[in-house]
């Protein structure tokens, strides 16, 4: 192979829809990929390495089986914590491992793996979840006018500074992030290790 060229490692169709449902049912429930993997009994880097577009790697039915349970038990603990306004209308509570699969059956053809997010079931907070995953974005204090712009122009929707209040705030109780209070500008961003500031 010429120098600079990667592997590309092939998987089928259907387990790359799986991977990319599971991938933004995680974010939606701002799941880490350590913290699921460990829900479900595994090691911690299983999830990131499933997700990972440099390995074949991808999930098991009985990894499924589990992770619906993760999934299920996350979602309802969600909804009786916050206010239903606060929750997308088309918010899951159940899943199953029938819930991972495609409805229909896809070509089966091999493809190209990759790291994707399901754009049209984003979540304010999985689009959070994914910039403090997959960006340097919120590496520097953000307000959150910014990381609605910015989420907006990343998952293609026309979300308002609203719909991000709750989330960004959650992500601070999480130990995720770090806000700045008044009378200084409400900025976010990521907490540092060993920053327990």
């Amino acid at each position: 192979m010429p120098k600079g060229d990667s592997k590309r490692n092939l998987i089928s169709n259907t387990d790359q829809f799986i991977i990319d449902g599971i991938r933004t049912i995680r974010l939606n429930l701002d799941i880490s990929q350590n913290a699921l993997s460990i829900l479900i009994g595994q090691y911690i880097s299983l999830i990131s390495t499933i997700e990972s577009i440099s390995t074949g790697n991808k999930y098991t039915d009985a990894q499924l089986h589990e992770i619906a349970h993760v999934f299920t038990e996350e979602a309802k603990r969600i909804k009786e914590k916050l206010n239903p306004d606060e929750l997308p209308s088309d918010f899951q509570t159940e899943y199953t491992l029938y819930d991972f699969y495609p409805k229909e059956s896809l070509p089966d053809v091999l493809v190209a793996k990759s790291r994707n997010i399901i754009i049209n079931k984003i979540y304010p907070t999985g689009a959070i979840r994914s910039l403090m995953e997959d960006t340097e974005f919120l590496n520097i204090p953000r307000t959150t006018k910014e990381v609605t712009q910015e989420a907006s122009r990343l998952f293609e929707k026309k979300w308002n500074t609203t719909d991000f209040n709750s989330p960004l705030d959650r992500a601070v109780t999480n130990g995720d992030l770090v806000k700045t209070e008044p009378p200084l500008q409400v900025t976010y961003q990521k907490r540092r290790l060993g920053n327990n500031s």
